[in-house]
C-alpha cells in the first residue's frame, strides 16, 4: 500500500480526491466570443489565505469553453461549474 502512495498514480489520486466540486465553481464575470468560440470568464475563489508569501490569497480568472446554449443561459454574476 505504501508504494501506491509515493507513485505518480498514487500522488494524482491524492491530488484528484482532495479537490472539491466548489473548487470548480466560480463567478461568471464576462462573456466572450472570441473566432465563433463561445468562453465565460470565471473568478474561481481561493481558499488559501496570504499568510505566508509562498501562499495565494486571491482569485484564479480563467476562461471557460462552452456552447452557444450554455452561453446564452448564463449571465454575468451567475454562478458557473466546470464538470
Amino acid at each position: 500500500m505504501k508504494r501506491i502512495i509515493y507513485s505518480p498514480i498514487g500522488i494524482l489520486l491524492l491530488f484528484l480526491a482532495s479537490c472539491s466540486s466548489d473548487d470548480r465553481c466560480g463567478e461568471i464575470i464576462d462573456k466572450i466570443i472570441v473566432d465563433d468560440q463561445y468562453k465565460l470568464v470565471i473568478r474561481f475563489s481561493s481558499g488559501a489565505t496570504n499568510t505566508n508569501s509562498n501562499n495565494f490569497g486571491g482569485a484564479l480568472i480563467s476562461d471557460v469553453d462552452v456552447d452557444i446554449d450554455t452561453y446564452n443561459s448564463f449571465e454575468e454574476g451567475d454562478d458557473y461549474c466546470v464538470e
